[in-house]
């Protein structure tokens, strides 16, 4: 996933304009609405952090980068996201989040049926 992330980050077409970037994992459609929309505002009123729920303590994705930081990211020497964010901790706003939504991947056709199970409501 980092790969990606740098290759992104060395890209030059971006528009620059753009102020944030938001890096989300494909395999969490269940968190909820009022999250996010949470994490929005909060990285409105943090707009030179790294904006990211927390959830027991513990920082979760999706994470706002504001474009200094994301652009940054082309030529670290860190060698995994995680790291990258750990670094750059003094740099964190994190957002107390209760959605346990935020603590489950779908990982397998399995994680798939139990968050069918745990996150709808049929």
């Amino acid at each position: 996933m980092f790969g990606s992330i740098q290759c992104a980050a060395r890209w030059r077409g971006w528009d620059p304009d753009i102020t944030h970037w938001l890096i989300t994992l494909g395999d969490q459609p269940q968190i909820r609405w009022d999250t996010l929309k949470a994490l929005i505002e909060h990285a409105y009123v943090h707009p030179n952090q790294i904006c990211q729920p927390a959830l027991d303590g513990r920082p979760k994705h999706p994470v706002f980068l504001p474009a200094p930081i994301f652009r940054g990211l082309a030529d670290t020497d860190a060698t995994d996201f995680m790291t990258c964010l750990a670094a750059h901790h003094d740099q964190t706003a994190l957002l107390t989040a209760s959605d346990p939504g935020l603590d489950f991947d779908l990982d397998t056709p399995a994680d798939y049926q139990e968050a069918l199970r745990r996150f709808t409501d049929a």
